[in-house]
């Protein structure tokens, strides 16, 4: 449906009976190319309002020498386009959220709240059990390897690293530092 001349002359002057007519008119045929490209009738609607709002706001700029509906195409292409590009924004902002940077400060936060309080529990206590403990969690040594590093049987490693993971224990829930607490664990 061609819009005649005078329609476009009218709507260039803000009359908007005849805006209502070109509404009308377009409306359809913007909707279903929305629902084409962007495969969804609500964000389709939108690009419909969208498209008819700029096109008031650019009225006085119109032609009235030239078709209108390449013009709306044209628009409403734009709009789609706009939307799948905000919609692919959106969608790789979420997924960087999904890996948590907050949430990996977090934890850095805590890693190393949780390695001050390990050393401050590891200088409180006797040395032999800070050496089988570090060597065994830092090192990865066998109670053996230790053993025969320390000169002493692999039962006394045992019984240092119990007594070792004992104090860090105590330390920790002295200090109430459950959560760090439960961290200490899972690292463990």
């Amino acid at each position: 449906m061609d819009i005649p001349k005078l329609k476009i002359e009218k709507l260039k002057t803000g009359d908007s009976d005849a805006f209502r007519e070109i509404y009308t008119a377009y409306a359809p045929y913007v909707f279903d190319l929305a629902v084409k490209v962007l495969k969804d009738r609500t964000l389709a609607e939108e690009i419909v309002q969208d498209t008819f709002v700029n096109l008031w706001q650019f009225r006085t700029q119109l032609d009235e020498n030239k078709d209108i509906k390449p013009l709306l195409y044209v628009s409403a292409k734009r709009l789609c386009l706009n939307q799948i590009r905000k919609f692919k924004t959106t969608n790789s902002f979420l997924d960087q959220l999904s890996i948590n940077p907050s949430n990996e400060v977090e934890e850095n936060y805590n890693r190393s709240e949780l390695e001050k309080l390990l050393q401050q529990s590891l200088a409180s206590m006797s040395i032999q059990q800070r050496r089988a403990f570090e060597l065994s969690r830092n090192e990865g040594y066998t109670y053996q390897q230790i053993a025969d590093k320390m000169g002493i049987s692999p039962n006394t490693v045992r019984n240092h690293i119990a007594h070792a993971l004992l104090h860090i224990r105590k330390f920790l829930s002295s200090v109430d530092y459950q959560i760090i607490l439960i961290l200490f664990f899972f690292f463990l």
